[in-house]
C-alpha cells in the first residue's frame, strides 16, 4: 500500500496545518469517538 502527502514546504497541501522537522507533530483535530471520517481528525499511520 503506498499513500502520497502533497507538501508545499513544512505546510500540507490538504490543510493549512504545519509540519515541524526532528519534534513530535501533534493533530489539531483528534476524536476516536467520531463515526464521520472527515470529523474524525488526526493522523493516519500505515506499517
Amino acid at each position: 500500500m503506498k499513500y502520497l502527502k502533497v507538501m508545499f514546504g513544512t505546510k500540507s497541501g490538504a490543510s493549512d496545518f504545519e509540519y515541524k522537522l526532528n519534534e513530535v507533530n501533534v493533530a489539531n483535530i483528534w476524536n476516536p469517538n467520531e463515526t464521520e471520517p472527515n470529523k474524525k481528525g488526526g493522523f493516519c499511520l500505515t506499517y
